[in-house]
């Protein structure tokens, strides 16, 4: 008998019964009690400490055999208490929230089987996505050359509903987990084990070179993987699943993808058992979807999409039995109504704000990065989004086209528009904008006798007509619901798109003369970074349209002479920009709108009223300009809302990016380890002498996103405590610390 706790260990014979386990070695119970030593903390060292600990001492409990099987968690809570108390992690039945992604790839240790596998626990319920379900035991395996340290998470932790009592019987538990799906199809003769051979990720790293896989999958190109036989098992053993015992297994399976590395992705397989005559045969029943385009932050009918890239949430319940890498899509049997199990307290309990891999997966859950092949000149482009508003008013697309003149060739666009006073008006340029502007560009034809194309004037002109052309419907759809016969519900809908605004920058690539062709309305921002004798120069390829742009100003007075009142304080009659889409308020004639407010609930003219006379007084018109990439020097293109650049000047940003493009994989993984001491820090200290916005000593490049390389550093680089409490603020306290930012940047191709 073998008796261990951490403060001693002692024996007074062997271990019995069907698989004697191995005992935790001296050292491994010092490294734990030095996991478990120091104070509270979210240091990233400490946290993957214990968490190694944790997952060896699952890999020796597991081993043991418990007389009643409904202690088996309850056994370990003293251990898991004092992890929390240490990480400030939640425990989640026998998981770990921050260290979700590496927990859930626990595994049956096959080799204490002699090739028999175990059957679930039935006489306790525990959730089918935690070790503790089942009678045997586990390991936590990793392929070989990787470790978890390496790994970085391809899924979200949308919501859990998990007990936190483990000191009873059954234990229920819920996961609702975000990531992009991708789908397997089985071919040949199917094998009669359950990945047990061969994983998943062996599969997709065997059968392709380097970064491919992982590269193919972000990019959308993995939609159907064909499985050869015996690279991955697909049928269930009748003594590991009786309840699926005789079903026939579909030959489709979705793969959802869990953590990534250079040669790697993990995955959770989704197989689905039938219908059983409850529910449609699929996994329709248990992936609810949320179509996230990768040419639109939002579907549409008129924008190209790209179905490959279709984001899906998947739901795991104690109801659909699971093992390590894979969760069997059965209806569940009991009611949906949700149980209220917490136990009565007296104790507030609030969960803490973002560690470190929390901030990870905050700049990084709207991200996207993708390689770009179809497009010559342009190598690849990373984009992220980071929400202060709810909804989120900043909108972005990106994607490429056919080219306006018919030659077989592609263009590519990117675009960010920067919503306000609402989302509704972003929303529909994502939608719309880029329609009109290549309704515009295909009416002109490149005449015989211009060798060289279209000028760069005649593109720009049409560019600018289709922007003014879409705002001009915007205000004049709103204007004329008064003359409508429709429904007040769909009048209602054109007034919210008219009343809301939003700036716009579109930026489109034609690889044919590599000219890039910049259009901003607003303040939005595009910087071009481009290396000339070994230096990084920053090239504004637009102009910030606000109130404190003198040429504006010039403008709005010579549009409205004689009114003095137009431009207070660097804003328009009250607005931050001098142009923008939408904005009827300042479009609008007076009379128009008051009537709106009676019929319609619309929103309050602007005020004083005597100050407007000669709406109206923005405009959507872009300015454009057109650059030509040049090969021959290494260059990128920034674009971002002004949620970016509040924080960061233009040059600054160029650095971080040029810093970025220097540096490799395994130097940004490095520089992950650092840990510079700060004092402790709370909002005050920007009175202090803390810098609010950008500060070069605070530079850290540690993400493989190069957006989300420039977001870390704009809310506080290696200031862990900075960069935390901005992003511990939920809408609408998160607007006094930041706006909505996005980020897009584009690497282009250059000759060496």
């Amino acid at each position: 008998m073998n008796w261990e706790c951490i403060s001693s260990r002692t024996s007074n014979g062997g271990g019995t019964g069907k698989s004697a386990a191995r005992s935790v070695t001296s050292q491994e119970i010092t490294r734990f009690k030095r996991a478990l030593s120091g104070s509270r903390s979210t240091s990233l060292t400490l946290q993957r400490q214990a968490h190694a600990s944790w997952q060896h001492i699952v890999q020796t409990y597991s081993r043991r055999e418990l007389t009643n099987e409904a202690d088996k968690l309850m056994a370990v809570m003293g251990v898991a208490r004092f992890i929390g108390e240490v990480t400030g992690d939640r425990f989640l039945a026998g998981l770990w929230r921050d260290q979700l992604w590496r927990d859930l790839l626990w595994r049956l240790d096959a080799s204490s089987y002699g090739g028999s596998l175990p059957s679930r626990i039935r006489s306790v319920h525990f959730p089918s996505w935690s070790w503790a379900s089942v009678g045997g035991p586990v390991e936590y395996k990793w392929p070989a050359g990787s470790s978890p340290g390496s790994m970085v998470s391809m899924l979200q932790l949308m919501s859990t509903n998990v007990d936190s009592d483990m000191s009873r019987g059954d234990v229920r538990g819920r996961l609702k987990l975000s990531a992009q799906l991708r789908k397997m199809i089985f071919r040949g003769e199917r094998p009669d084990r359950l990945f047990h051979d061969k994983s998943v990720e062996f599969y997709l790293a065997e059968q392709m070179s380097g970064t491919q896989a992982v590269e193919e999958w972000n990019n959308g190109e993995l939609d159907e993987i064909e499985a050869a036989r015996n690279a991955v098992i697909v049928a269930c053993s009748e003594a590991f699943w009786p309840d699926a015992a005789g079903e026939r297994l579909t030959e489709e399976v979705w793969l959802l993808p869990v953590a990534s590395e250079q040669y790697w992705i993990h995955c959770l397989a989704l197989v689905d058992t039938g219908n059983r005559g409850r529910v449609p045969t699929g996994p329709w029943s248990t992936l609810q979807a949320q179509a996230r385009s990768f040419s639109s932050t939002k579907g549409s009918s008129s924008a190209s999409t790209f179905s490959k890239a279709t984001r899906y949430t998947a739901i795991a319940s104690v109801a659909i039995g699971a093992p390590c890498l894979w969760w069997l899509l059965n209806p569940s049997t009991r009611d949906q109504v949700p149980r209220l199990e917490s136990p009565p307290t007296e104790h507030l309990t609030i969960e803490p704000g973002p560690s470190k891999d929390d901030v990870t997966r905050i700049l990084s859950q709207e991200a996207y990065s993708l390689q770009v092949r179809s497009v010559a000149g342009v190598s690849r482009y990373d984009g992220t989004r980071i929400p202060s508003n709810c909804p989120c008013e900043d909108q972005f697309i990106h994607g490429t086209f056919p080219s306006p003149w018919n030659d077989g060739q592609q263009w590519i666009a990117w675009g960010v528009f920067d919503g306000h006073a609402g989302w509704q008006t972003a929303d529909l340029l994502t939608k719309q904008l880029l329609p009109f502007v290549r309704h515009c560009l295909g009416q002109l034809i490149p005449a015989a006798s211009e060798e060289k194309g279209i000028p760069d004037e005649a593109i720009q002109h049409a560019i600018k007509k289709g922007f003014m052309t879409l705002d001009d419907l915007i205000i004049k759809t709103g204007a004329d619901v008064t003359q409508s016969e429709e429904p007040l519900q769909d009048k209602l809908k054109k007034l919210a798109v008219a009343y809301a605004g939003s700036c716009a920058l579109l930026s489109i690539y034609d690889p044919v003369t590599c000219n890039l062709h910049v259009a901003c309305t607003g303040d939005s921002r595009a910087v071009l970074g481009q290396k000339t004798d070994g230096k990084w120069e920053a090239i504004p390829l637009s102009v910030d349209q606000t109130g404190d742009n003198k040429e504006e100003i010039a403008r709005l007075n010579k549009e409205h002479p004689g009114e003095e009142n137009i431009v207070k304080g660097g804003r328009v009659l009250g607005m931050m920009v001098s142009r923008a889409f939408g904005d009827a308020r300042w479009k609008w004639p007076l009379e128009l709108q008051k009537s709106f407010i009676r019929r319609f609930y619309g929103t309050s003219p602007l005020t004083p009223t005597e100050h407007f006379q000669t709406p109206p007084y923005l405009t959507a018109e872009p300015v454009v300009t057109t650059t030509k990439i040049d090969p021959s020097k290494p260059s990128f293109l920034i674009l971002a809302s002004d949620g970016l650049w509040y924080t960061l000047s233009s040059e600054q940003a160029v650095d971080l990016v040029g810093q970025w493009v220097e540096s490799s994989p395994e130097e940004r993984r490095n520089s992950m380890l650092l840990e510079p001491t700060y004092e402790p820090f709370d909002f005050s200290h920007f009175w202090k002498g803390v810098r609010w916005r950008f500060a070069k000593e605070r530079t850290t490049v540690q993400d493989d996103n190069v957006a989300v390389h420039l977001v870390r550093n704009a809310l506080g680089g290696d200031h862990h405590e900075l960069v935390a409490g901005r992003l511990a603020f939920s809408p609408p306290a998160a607007r006094r610390v930041r706006d909505d930012i996005t980020v897009q940047v584009v690497l282009f191709k250059s000759q060496p």
